[in-house]
């Protein structure tokens, strides 16, 4: 039996009540967080901004597909593009893949492999200050061929719907991009017309 003076005090042994914020709240300190965070690696996405910049404005006066363009038109177009990396040995694209990008080799090298029957084969390799998919930008067919970092790879894309901003945004530019895709293209299809009829002779 327990005596009185050993009566416990109940009221001492109450779980402690945990108090959350409202849903309100907690989204403000997420946010806070988030502004706090941004703002402490402000100075490292600046520098990577800066980086790119430069890259692509080294780079732009190499690129045959940007030859109709005026220095002026760089930064314009610069906006609508984003850099990305891939290790050696990866894949940028496969044959079949939807084609929805064209890119620009910065640094590195690329394979383009073309599947004949159960054989595939390398027809090229690519390096910096090539591009890759132009057609991309105009129909957005399919891949016809699988491109594989050859290097570790550093690409500038630009993707189908963000030229069509650009379009929307500045035509001109847009028209001077697509007048390089045509030059490229026609220089293309008067190589292959030659190696075509040298090798037709050949066999004759």
């Amino acid at each position: 039996m327990v005596r009185e003076s050993e009566t416990v005090n109940t009221a001492i042994f109450k779980p402690p009540v945990i108090l959350f914020p409202a849903k309100s709240s907690l989204r403000r300190i997420i946010l806070a967080q988030f502004r706090q965070e941004a703002h402490d690696n402000l100075p490292q996405y600046k520098k990577i901004a800066d980086e790119m910049s430069s890259t692509i404005e080294k780079l732009m006066p190499r690129m045959e597909v940007f030859e109709f363009l005026a220095k002026a038109d760089y930064p314009i177009i610069e906006k609508h593009m984003f850099s990305h990396d891939y290790d050696k040995g990866s894949y940028v694209f496969k044959e079949g893949a939807h084609g929805g990008y064209m890119f620009f080799i910065a640094n590195g090298e690329v394979e383009v492999i073309k599947q004949f029957d159960t054989a595939k084969h390398t027809i090229a390799t690519l390096s910096a200050g090539r591009s890759v998919g132009d057609m991309s930008l105009i129909d957005g067919s399919p891949r016809s061929t699988t491109v594989r970092a050859k290097t570790a790879l550093q690409l500038i894309v630009l993707k189908r719907e963000d030229f069509n901003k650009l379009n929307d945004e500045q035509p001109a530019i847009a028209n001077k991009v697509l007048m390089g895709i045509a030059s490229l293209l026609s220089t293309s299809l008067r190589e292959t017309n030659n190696r075509f009829t040298e090798k037709l002779l050949s066999i004759c």
